[in-house]
């Protein structure tokens, strides 16, 4: 089942949490909304099954206007993050509570909680009750129990969140095998970016009462639409200047990050085509930055080694270039070889991304981040 919600509006008292939230969510797949904690992802969760009513907007369900519907009309399943389970009831019980609600005989019942107890591994734990069980166990009642309603689409609100750090790679492991098995719909809100990743189709962030940009994981990556994504992502090369002047195809920036008011002259075969004193940001990842000992003719410069960070295979290196902070992340074996005291940073022309988010077209529309010009400049200064 496909979700949409189209301009969706929210607030409580005078605290908004929604302002115009768009979200197209494809049939089939696995979405996760990622945010920082506090921008309402439970709240969206809870909007779309139907227990929080939107102030304005619309929600379909594979086409279906369902905004006024009531949660028993909407077909979905939410398992809440603090599990729900009911104490004095053993797993049998638990996954069968909803399904006795429903007025299932007790052949289906016993029939669906055999199905969905061996697809989430409880078979053996039936006859328990809560109290003995673990963290993951518990989390797998709850899946089991919203699975048994065999529900259209499937919210997980933050499942992982209480669990160490091995069970929720075992979790992930078994939510995705679910999601193959039985192509539902599945919505699943956290702020843990490694889970989002190993476990979306898709990925929208959420960001003050906004979906601001909704991709694949890789997409989303390497072409974030705007310095909150790039920062929530984890990239830290991002630049913020001003456009002073544009001359043929050299772009004069002014970055305020640089203390010691140096300029860096780096050569780009493409930049955004931007009227003088317009901002700019764009963004380098730090795995395209590249140490050397050899100086190339351009976009290589003089640095200083800061600080080391041992990261598995891969030393992140902070750099000091003429007063910009720069993030390399490179193998060890490259990083070993190279001289510490006589290191240059180079600057591959296709790493540096554009945080505009908009569509690439010919220079002479004079649109933000339309196509780029060929040997281009930009001056830090």
């Amino acid at each position: 089942m496909s979700i949409r919600l189209e301009h969706i509006f929210k607030k409580f008292g005078d605290c908004p949490v929604f302002n115009d939230l768009n979200l197209p969510v494809n049939a089939g797949e696995y979405h996760v909304i990622l945010g920082p904690s506090g921008e309402g992802k439970t709240v969206l969760l809870k909007t779309i099954a139907g227990f929080i009513r939107p102030d304005r907007g619309r929600i379909y369900i594979h086409g279906t206007d369902v905004t006024m519907a009531s949660v028993q009309e909407r077909s979905v399943g939410l398992v809440f993050q603090d599990f729900a389970l009911f104490p004095h009831l053993t797993v049998h019980d638990n996954i069968a509570f909803g399904l006795r609600a429903q007025g299932c005989s007790k052949k289906t019942i016993n029939l669906k909680i055999d199905k969905y107890a061996a697809i989430t591994g409880l078979a053996r734990y039936l006859k328990k009750y809560p109290a003995t069980l673990s963290g993951g166990q518990k989390q797998r009642v709850a899946l089991a129990r919203a699975l048994a309603l065999e529900p259209e689409v499937l919210l997980l609100d933050e499942p992982l969140g209480s669990l160490d750090t091995s069970l929720q790679e075992e979790i992930r492991l078994e939510l995705k095998q679910i999601h193959h098995e039985l192509n539902m719909t599945i919505i699943h809100v956290t702020h843990n970016k490694t889970e989002a990743f190993f476990l979306a189709d898709n990925i929208s962030i959420i960001h003050k009462g906004k979906i601001v940009q909704t991709e694949t994981p890789e997409q989303l990556f390497y072409k974030p639409k705007s310095s909150f994504v790039a920062e929530f992502m984890g990239i830290t090369n991002i630049f913020d200047g001003r456009i002073v002047r544009e001359i043929k195809h050299n772009v004069h920036v002014h970055v305020a990050a640089n203390e010691y008011h140096e300029s860096l002259l780096l050569y780009l075969p493409k930049f955004p085509v931007i009227e003088d004193n317009e901002s700019i940001s764009f963004c380098i990842h730090p795995e395209k930055v590249i140490l050397t000992n050899r100086k190339y003719d351009r976009n290589c410069l003089p640095g200083h080694v800061f600080h080391i960070i041992s990261n598995g295979a891969m030393f992140d290196v902070i750099i000091d270039v003429m007063g910009h902070q720069i993030k390399a992340t490179v193998p060890k074996t490259v990083f070993n070889r190279i001289d510490k005291d006589d290191v240059f940073v180079y600057f591959p022309p296709e790493s540096f991304h554009p945080l505009c988010g908009k569509t690439h077209r010919m220079p002479e529309n004079k649109r933000k981040c339309m196509n780029y010009a060929a040997d281009s400049r930009i001056i830090l200064s």
